[in-house]
């Protein structure tokens, strides 16, 4: 081949490689192409929809919780938490000062809030929600990297006054104890679904898509008045302060109902704020805390042996030498008082006079009058943590265990378990099961566990306990009021401590036309007992009540009979027959 053919030939293979060459890297795309699609196919679209399609929750706005006339005691409000992405925020470290002020943080919050934080991605600025207003002036600092989130928070307006009763919610707004527990679900509602459009950077492309709409929660109506739980709230402070107690615990029943209108603990805590949650102040005392209640155990001695027909309220015991002998220790009354009445053994707390009437009574009797009035059983409360207290079944007790009993030692019970067994005897001998949610009397069960005629003696003879007895604090001017102390030493594994004791009373008010039933439980004062520092505390709630529900005095009842005196009255009668609902 001469020169010109060589030339010729080469650059037509060069044409050809180049065709060749063009050719192999068009299959190669398309062989690459159809390997995505087909095999990959699945993968890039999940992935697709990881980054730019996200389903989140939409939450449901929780019910209000009310007190028995419509009053707010817990809402849910809408508050906003401020989140920084840290690479961003970190380079505004100059200024923190300025966002320490606005959060009302102290200086070198962020620093230590920083710390080790930043390679992530994502930190709440503070673990707390924060108002709106406080959002704003954030975001009018313009801080790179901080951004928010808008969130319903719990908001409780009478802070530690009812923070045992109604408990508190967590960051996912679900009850954590009292009725924001026990009633969750009702509150709840049920949350929506929303699907957002994201870029890469989670920036908001489009607007968000509504899969499900939230169903707000149910409104809950408690039977507390709120007015009452102030009022107890109030004086149960003062005088766990005054007597420098170590706690105390206060319930207010209405008779005919075994609605609880106050309940109230110290020490307390504000659910509104996180710090003063301490498991010390956070349990409600008068559900889960259990005493021995003493002397304010023998009025159900005394209804055990009438009931039985042994004694009756002038039946005479002689309690010398004011000593009584238990096994190798002595049980002993504060002097000799020679021979009593049932009555005079529980106006003046003997316990010499509450074993010697008990020794006639099978120990089956007794148990089963304590076991029916309540003692060993739930109250109807159903309240998370509740106790049952300690009640043994008389089978297995010790040959003492009946004296010791009589005169409440040797059992446990609830603040809540000795209002239900004093509202048996303000309620003409029906028990009642406890409850703190209105429902109308209709629904309340009553079960008979007393004569009436025997209840009714029980409550003269406790008028005679406050009027002439141990009791004599808790007499309120214009009223009859029944009830009885009790002074209890503390016990330990190694025995009874002489120097700590726990104060109570129970009562009720008005004795001649039961309306309330109260206890007050005062644990370990610095000195006096149930006399001296329980019983004042009833007599200064029950009086506020007495005002505040217009309970008619007991002189009215007996001496208002024409339209002259009702004007005279303040027109009381027409205000309804106690609590007016």
């Amino acid at each position: 081949m001469n020169s010109k053919q060589v030339k010729k030939f080469s650059l037509r293979h060069r044409h050809v490689f180049v065709i060749m060459f063009f050719f192999m890297l068009a299959l190669t795309l398309l062989v690459r192409v159809v390997d995505i699609q087909i095999k990959d196919r699945d993968f890039l679209i999940n992935k697709g929809k990881q980054q730019y399609n996200k389903v989140e929750s939409i939450p449901s706005v929780r019910g209000k919780i009310l007190d028995r006339d419509g009053g707010l005691l817990a809402i849910s409000v809408e508050s906003e938490s401020i989140y920084v992405r840290p690479q961003a925020f970190l380079s505004e470290k100059k200024r923190w000062a300025e966002l320490e002020e606005v959060i009302g943080q102290e200086e070198g919050y962020l620093n230590r809030r920083m710390a080790s934080r930043e390679k992530a991605n994502f930190v709440y600025l503070q673990p707390r929600l924060i108002s709106p207003e406080i959002a704003n002036q954030v975001r009018e600092l313009k801080f790179s990297g901080v951004g928010f989130k808008k969130q319903l928070s719990r908001f409780y307006p009478h802070k530690q006054e009812t923070s045992h009763l109604l408990g508190f919610t967590g960051d996912d707004h679900n009850g954590l104890e009292g009725m924001e527990l026990l009633y969750n679900d009702y509150l709840a509602g049920l949350p929506g679904k929303q699907r957002i459009f994201q870029d890469a950077k989670k920036n908001i492309i489009r607007e968000a898509t509504i899969i499900n709409y939230p169903q707000p929660g149910k409104d809950l109506v408690l039977t507390v008045d709120q007015r009452l739980q102030y009022i107890a709230f109030k004086y149960l402070s003062e005088a766990v302060e005054k007597h420098n107690a170590e706690a105390g615990s206060l319930i207010i029943l209405e008779a005919n109902s075994g609605e609880v209108l106050a309940i109230t603990n110290q020490p307390s805590f504000n659910p509104n704020r996180r710090s003063t949650m301490e498991p010390y102040r956070v349990r409600n005392r008068a559900v889960t805390d259990t005493f021995e209640p003493g002397s304010t155990i023998k009025p159900f001695t005394a209804a055990a042996v009438i009931s039985n027909g042994l004694y009756n309220a002038e039946s005479e015991i002689d309690t010398s030498p004011g000593r009584f002998q238990l096994g190798n220790y002595w049980v002993g009354d504060v002097k000799n008082y020679g021979i009593l009445t049932v009555r005079q053994i529980l106006a003046k707390s003997s316990n010499v006079g509450a074993i010697k009437i008990s020794q006639d009574l099978d120990a089956e009797l007794l148990w089963g009058m304590l076991n029916t009035v309540g003692f060993g059983n739930p109250t109807g409360l159903m309240f998370p943590g509740e106790s049952f207290g300690r009640l043994k079944d008389f089978a297995f007790w010790h040959p003492t265990e009946r004296a010791t009993l009589s005169y409440g030692y040797g059992m446990a019970v609830t603040a809540c378990q000795l209002a239900k067994a004093y509202n048996v005897i303000a309620n003409d001998g029906l028990s009642i099961p406890l409850t703190l949610v209105k429902q109308g009397h209709s629904n309340v069960s009553r079960e008979r566990v007393l004569k009436s005629s025997v209840a009714a003696e029980m409550r003269n003879m406790l008028v005679t306990a406050v009027d002439t007895g141990t009791g004599k604090l808790a007499k309120i001017p214009g009223y009859s009021v029944a009830g009885k102390t009790g002074t209890v030493r503390k016990s330990t594994r190694g025995g009874y401590l002489e120097n700590q004791h726990t104060a109570i009373f129970a009562g009720i008010f008005p004795a001649t036309r039961p309306k309330l039933v109260g206890v007050v439980v005062i644990d370990n004062p610095s000195e006096g007992g149930g006399g001296s520092v329980s019983a004042p505390v009833f007599a200064s709630v029950m009086k506020e009540a007495a005002r505040v529900l217009s309970i008619i005095p007991d002189l009215d009842v007996e001496m208002v009979r024409d339209a002259s005196l009702v004007a005279e009255s303040g027109g009381l009668l027409n205000q309804g027959d106690g609590l007016g609902r």
